[in-house]
């Protein structure tokens, strides 16, 4: 993780990413299924974090547990 000047640790934003993040979100609070946010995001080609174009229903479980992402860190 970057650190500041003050040695303080930070994130940085990746606005691509943080665009499919939030979809996951957005979508899976809608009432979207696991299994129907992989089928989405696959047949619309959009790589999963590791690179690949088929997401796995761990890597979208593991996205919606992140402290990061969901805003509680």
């Amino acid at each position: 993780m970057p650190r500041g000047a003050d040695g303080a640790a930070h994130l940085i934003i990746h606005e691509p990413e943080a665009a499919v993040v939030h979809r996951i979100f957005t979508d899976f609070l809608a009432g979207q299924s696991l299994r129907h946010l992989a089928v989405v995001l696959s047949a619309e080609g959009i790589a999963s974090p590791e690179g690949k174009p088929v997401w796995r229903l761990s890597t979208i479980s593991r996205l919606l547990r992140n402290e990061a992402y969901a805003g509680r860190l």
